[in-house]
């Protein structure tokens, strides 16, 4: 439900106590229980998290590590209620990701799988990038009460998408490595950068 609808239901609750002559004063209760709620609602944060797996679990791996991926959903609900966290993954991960997926769906986070597109010549490229930017834009316009946007990865092609999200008043977060692309932190306050949670990959 909207604020424009809470609104909208307390000044027709008004009119209609108005109208019926009622007095006021009997009703005061309700009313202070309406606008409370409509002041809760207004100070709720919700939250979207993108995640460029490859894009980071390959930095983690070069460290010997592994993302610790209940540290990273605590973090992004850190932030406020989320409402969706997605893992973006090329397709010939699937088998790599595809042992753990239960357990990451149950700690919340959605899985989503691009396939490679093919151009001219047989030539494949990874669409990861622009399945993720794509649905983020997506979802800035559908979702216009977000108050968080969290991309997970490093990548300058997220610049669009950041400063997307950024224009569009919400509170930008990114999370990851040592390896953020310089072009990226330029758009984000560096408080707002976090770094991306790993452990021990338990070999060895």
């Amino acid at each position: 439900m909207t604020i424009w609808r809470f609104s909208a239901i307390l000044i027709l609750d008004l009119i209609s106590f108005i109208k019926k002559g009622e007095d006021l004063k009997l009703n005061r209760k309700e009313l202070e229980e309406r606008i409370l709620q409509l002041e809760k609602e207004k100070e709720r944060k919700r939250v979207v998290a993108f995640i460029d797996f490859e894009n980071i679990n390959k930095t983690a791996t070069e460290q010997g590590k592994v993302i610790d991926y209940e540290k990273l959903i605590e973090m992004i609900r850190g932030y406020g209620e989320v409402i969706f966290a997605d893992i973006y993954i090329p397709e010939n991960y699937f088998s790599f990701i595809e042992r753990t997926q239960v357990n990451l769906n149950l700690l919340g986070f959605r899985i989503i799988c691009c396939k490679k597109m093919t151009e001219g010549s047989n030539k494949t490229e990874d669409t990861v990038d622009i399945n993720l930017i794509k649905d983020g834009m997506k979802i800035l316009e559908l979702f216009q009460n977000l108050t968080h946007f969290v991309i997970i990865g490093h990548d300058k092609h997220m610049i669009h998408l950041a400063t997307e999200a950024q224009n569009r008043g919400k509170e930008l977060v990114i999370i990851g490595t040592e390896k953020i692309s310089h072009l990226l932190k330029r758009v984000v306050e560096r408080s707002k950068i976090q770094r991306l949670p790993v452990k021990n990959n338990g070999l060895g």
